[in-house]
């Protein structure tokens, strides 16, 4: 099967180092495993255009006059909130896609297009219907709701009703979460085009041998009990909460220290919070991801707020990892963690829950390690990124059939 996998944010540098990076690279990984060509078209490869065609990964940028037009927005200065630009910029290159992806989709005639929905993202399903082609239409996020809310988009309401009509035109919406799920059946589409598939991992390279000894070397961990975090250091990560934890579990032992892996605004803040007992690396290759994890005692998956809707890349690779985990209990959290099975979950905003919770695993006989293994176990019997490419492979099979795909 020829796969055209879209990817249309500029915020998701296909061969960057961010999560939702990750997510798009490993999904047509496994796709290609299965046999199907796969090409990925992205205005941000991450990476120069040779490496990015030897990835599979074609450029189309915004160019000509919407790029002319998208700079001098970006310049206006009288009472222009600044990410209108981003939202205006998302309009132009959605207008320009659409033009320029469609001859290079009637070239490689793909059997399906797969696309990662971003707001303004229109290109895609109208291509699809133009061209006659199935559509999959991932959504990582009510993306509408998370920017009013978060960001004040000044477009919102233009955003909610084209996210939408997006959704109810894709062929098939496969959502990341049940909240997710549900979220696109409010908006109107059909309960059977809607598929749950959430995150995966790689259980091979995400392996319980892996050592972390370079990592506790690299950063003086010698001995001390180590409590583990990666990902991006956002608000909604409720990283205070952890902070405060940490602080309690140092009052009984004060070797105990927070590795906190992954890009943030606050680092330099958060390690002089923490005294020395937090270590900020930043941002690694995730290639040495498994390393750091290795060298954790204890993994948080930390959470705040109302937003229940993620699926957390960190989830499944601790998991993996066989490492024992702790995490908020909220959202796809709660649907992986069994407590006292295949990790512990705490309240979240509750610091003395979260060091109750950390303590309880340190202080067992096995240090966690038969809540890492049953947790392992679970998630290589059916959260591989194999089984999700599997599962868009059906999906894409059924749309050419009237079976339902939900």
């Amino acid at each position: 099967m020829k796969i055209a996998y879209l990817c249309s944010d500029f915020g998701v540098p296909v061969l960057g180092s961010k999560g939702c990076s990750v997510h798009v690279r490993e999904i047509s990984r496994a796709l290609r495993e299965l046999g199907h060509e796969v090409r990925i078209y992205a205005p941000e490869p991450g990476a120069d255009e040779v490496v990015a065609r030897e990835a599979g990964v074609y450029r189309v940028p915004l160019g000509g006059l919407a790029r002319t037009a998208a700079r001098l927005l970006n310049r206006e200065e009288v009472g222009v909130p600044p990410h209108l630009f981003r939202e205006l910029r998302r309009l132009l290159y959605s207008e320009q896609l659409r033009a320029k992806l469609r001859p290079l989709l009637e070239e490689f005639r793909p059997d399906a297009i797969y696309e990662r929905y971003t707001l303004f993202g229109y290109a895609g399903v109208e291509i699809a219907e133009e061209l006659d082609i199935p559509i999959l239409l991932e959504v990582n996020a009510p993306l509408a709701q998370e920017g009013a809310r978060r960001r004040g988009w000044v477009l919102g309401q233009t955003a909610g009703e084209m996210e939408a009509e997006i959704l109810r035109r894709a062929d098939v919406v496969l959502a990341v979460s049940q909240a997710v799920v549900d979220h696109a059946r409010t908006l109107g589409v059909p309960p059977e085009r809607v598929a749950h598939v959430p995150n995966g991992v790689d259980p091979g390279r995400f392996d319980p041998a892996t050592s972390g000894d370079a990592v506790r070397r690299e950063y003086g961990l010698h001995g001390e009990p180590v409590i583990g975090y990666v990902g991006s250091l956002r608000v909604w990560h409720d990283l205070d909460t952890v902070l405060d934890a940490v602080d309690r579990l140092s009052q009984v032992d004060p070797s105990v220290r927070f590795l906190a892996v992954g890009p943030g605004e606050h680092l330099e803040e958060m390690e002089a919070r923490g005294g020395g007992r937090v270590i900020c690396p930043g941002a690694v290759p995730h290639e040495r991801v498994p390393e750091f994890i290795a060298a954790m005692d204890v993994a948080i998956v930390p959470f705040g707020g109302e937003e229940e809707y993620f699926s957390p890349l960190k989830l499944f690779e601790f998991m993996a990892m066989g490492k024992p985990i702790v995490g908020a209990r909220m959202g796809q959290v709660t649907e992986l963690i069994v407590p006292d099975e295949t990790g512990l979950l705490y309240d979240p905003g509750d610091a003395d829950n979260l060091a109750s919770c950390i303590r309880h695993i340190l202080s067992r006989p096995d240090r966690g390690k038969s809540l890492g293994a049953a947790a392992r176990e679970r998630v290589v019997a059916g959260h591989s990124w194999t089984a999700r490419a599997e599962r868009i492979t059906e999906l894409a099979r059924q749309l050419r059939s009237p079976v339902p795909v939900g």
